[in-house]
């Protein structure tokens, strides 16, 4: 039976853009290529965690910066390599999908690299202006060794640079709830950035996700 996320991904075709049978490697080059002709590259836990590692002992704290830094290049460069392979292969761009699509898409592709199950809730978007997400089994769980840091900025930064790009306005992302800390999964809200700023503040003060929800 195909599932609901795969239905939709069919609706629009973009099961071949994640189809295994799509990918070419290249053995004499060391590369491989996803069906949009686009060069991938594999990043495995314990690449990842070395980066942490030489972050946390070249930056200390502030690795969490630099992270979410990143985060917020990578996740541009994400979304103008999907609207280009979108264009590519369907002749779309990534805004002009409906947003229940646009977020299936988005679970389906996190979930294929990788990164963990992504839930994207846009139920109160309209009416109090934004977005919630929760991301299961994070890679960063196995990545970062600190029980007492919330460990998806990477992830923060690529949420608000995606939701940016698809709103054509500056977003922020922060994460307010992680495993790390109890939480069975990670959670984050993204809105304007300084809604995002305050809800910093609050979060530093004791305040859970559903209390800063609230105040949004």
């Amino acid at each position: 039976m195909t599932s609901a996320p795969e239905k939709v991904l069919q609706l629009l075709q973009l099961d071949r853009l994640l189809d295994d049978d799509g990918f070419q490697f290249d053995l004499r080059q060391g590369v491989f290529y996803n069906p949009a002709g686009t060069r991938c590259c594999l990043l495995s836990t314990d690449l990842l965690r070395g980066v942490y590692l030489a972050l946390v002992e070249e930056a200390g704290e502030a690795w969490t910066v630099i992270l979410k830094n990143c985060g917020r290049i990578w996740g541009e460069r994400l979304a103008r390599r999907l609207d280009s392979e979108l264009r590519s292969l369907f002749q779309t761009e990534l805004g002009d999908l409906p947003v229940d699509r646009f977020t299936e898409c988005m679970r389906e592709y996190f979930a294929f690299h990788g990164w963990g199950e992504l839930l994207i809730q846009t139920e109160r978007t309209v009416e109090r202006g934004y977005v919630e997400a929760s991301l299961r089994d994070s890679i960063f769980l196995e990545v970062v060794d600190d029980s007492q840091a919330m460990v998806d900025w990477l992830m923060s930064g690529i949420l608000a640079s995606l939701f940016s790009y698809l709103s054509g306005q500056p977003l922020d992302a922060l994460q307010t709830a992680c495993p790390s800390q109890g939480a069975p999964v990670s959670l984050f809200l993204i809105s304007a950035p300084e809604r995002i700023e305050a809800a910093l503040e609050k979060l530093g003060q004791g305040a859970n996700h559903q209390e800063l929800a609230g105040t949004l």
